[in-house]
């Protein structure tokens, strides 16, 4: 099945919703001051930078540190998600371009951030120095999701061949589905200092599970149909659902951020 451009956005507003959290955690982190420029680098429809938006101007003011000028840029290399971030996000200035190269100069933003972007990319270390490249000295870079479906945990067990196609798919697809356990080595390798890292937390209700059952296998159904695979997904989609119907279903993967800081110039 094709997934439309609004499938892609309730999905990236589903992933945002499960880092709000660590999103206003970090937040923490980042100095006070009246201007912020900041960057997303893997943009998609510009469901995280239209969150990141209000939680900004909600941390600075409850610090008695009101913004006076709030930046915002995405970059995506994706043109259909963009047109969809301009068209319903006019918050922000919206970019194509590829994380490799990244059209801004040196020490340019205040915040730059990825949200579930680094397992799609050939080359992440690259891509991170070209991140700390353009983020100012001092200032902060945050991953604020990155799965590892190496410790994925499926419930009940004859679930779990769903897990083993899902990760044959993401292969397929050109990621790297035991990424997040990288994210700390590879943000020492791009330069960073300082770094915090940690692993998300999961809450879900059997409301939650049958609510989302639908919306779910939308994007469980796409991944597994682009591999050749004997599983018969009617009967494991009758599965998922009785069980999530129960309450029964357990599905948890890993997913690790990292934050670091730009270490200032030493001047000799």
């Amino acid at each position: 099945m094709t997934l439309s451009i609004i499938d892609w956005h309730n999905r990236f507003q589903q992933q945002a919703s499960w880092t709000v959290s660590i999103r206003e955690y970090l937040l923490n982190r980042v100095h006070d001051c009246s201007d912020f420029s900041v960057l997303e680098v893997g943009c998609g429809t510009g469901a995280v930078l239209e969150y990141y938006r209000n939680e900004i101007r909600y941390h600075t003011s409850t610090k008695s540190a009101a913004v006076n000028s709030l930046n915002l840029f995405g970059i995506d290399i994706n043109q259909n998600f963009l047109a969809f971030a301009k068209e319903h996000f006019e918050s922000a200035f919206y970019s194509l371009a590829d994380g490799i190269s990244l059209p801004f100069k040196e020490n340019t933003f205040d915040i730059t951030y990825t949200h579930f972007l680094f397992m799609w990319l050939r080359e992440p270390v690259q891509a991170l120095k070209e991140i700390v490249r353009v983020t100012k000295p001092g200032c902060l870079v945050f991953a604020f999701g990155e799965p590892d479906y190496g410790g994925r945990i499926d419930y009940p067990e004859e679930l779990e061949p769903i897990s083993e196609a899902q990760i044959n798919s993401l292969y397929v697809q050109g990621a790297d589905p035991f990424y997040g356990r990288k994210l700390s080595a590879h943000f020492i390798k791009a330069g960073l200092v300082e770094i915090e890292m940690g692993v998300l937390g999961g809450n879900w209700s059997s409301d939650d599970l049958i609510k989302d059952f639908k919306f779910e296998w939308q994007f469980i159904n796409s991944d597994l149909n682009l591999v050749r695979s004997d599983l018969d997904l009617d009967v494991f989609r009758i599965k998922e659902e009785n069980y999530r119907s129960k309450g029964e279903r357990v599905l948890f993967v890993p997913t690790f951020y990292a934050s670091g800081k730009k270490p200032k110039a030493i001047f000799r």
